[in-house]
C-alpha cells in the first residue's frame, strides 16, 4: 500500500512567520500549504483537504475565530484538527478555541522542535 504525504495548512498573516512554519514543516517532510487570511484559506480548502490546520487567532480579513466558525459548519472541514498560533493566552480565547474545537495551541514565538513534535504527535510522522 502507497504512503501519503500529510498535508499542513498554515494559516499565519505574518509572512516572515508563515514561511518559516512551513520551511520547518517542509524540511521535516510534510506537503505545506499556505494562506495568509481566513478567506486565502478558504479558497485553499475548496481545492485541498489537509491533515492538519496550524491558525493565526489575529488575522486581517477573517480572523481564526471566523474562520473556525466557517469550517465547523462543513462535515469535511469538521474532522480537520486544528492548532491555533498565538501570542495571546487569554481564558477568553483560549475558551472560545476549545468551544471550536481547537486541538492544542502553540504559542508565539514558535520554537521549532515544539512545532514538529506536536505536529508529529496530531498527524503522525509526515508519511504515513
Amino acid at each position: 500500500m502507497a504512503t501519503r504525504t500529510r498535508k499542513i495548512l498554515v494559516v499565519e498573516d505574518t509572512p516572515n512567520l508563515r514561511r518559516l512554519v512551513a520551511y520547518l514543516l517542509g524540511r521535516a517532510g510534510y506537503e505545506v500549504l499556505q494562506a495568509e487570511d481566513g478567506r486565502a484559506a478558504v479558497e485553499v480548502l475548496k481545492r485541498h483537504l489537509p491533515d492538519l490546520i496550524l491558525l493565526d487567532i489575529r488575522m486581517p480579513n477573517m480572523d481564526g475565530f471566523e474562520l473556525l466558525e466557517l469550517l465547523r459548519g462543513f462535515p469535511r472541514a469538521q474532522a480537520i484538527p486544528v492548532v491555533m498560533l498565538t501570542s495571546l493566552s487569554g481564558a477568553r480565547d483560549l475558551d472560545r478555541a476549545m468551544q471550536l474545537g481547537v486541538v492544542d495551541f502553540l504559542t508565539k514565538p514558535i520554537e521549532p522542535r515544539a512545532l514538529l513534535t506536536q505536529v508529529a504527535r496530531i498527524v503522525g510522522p509526515p508519511t504515513g
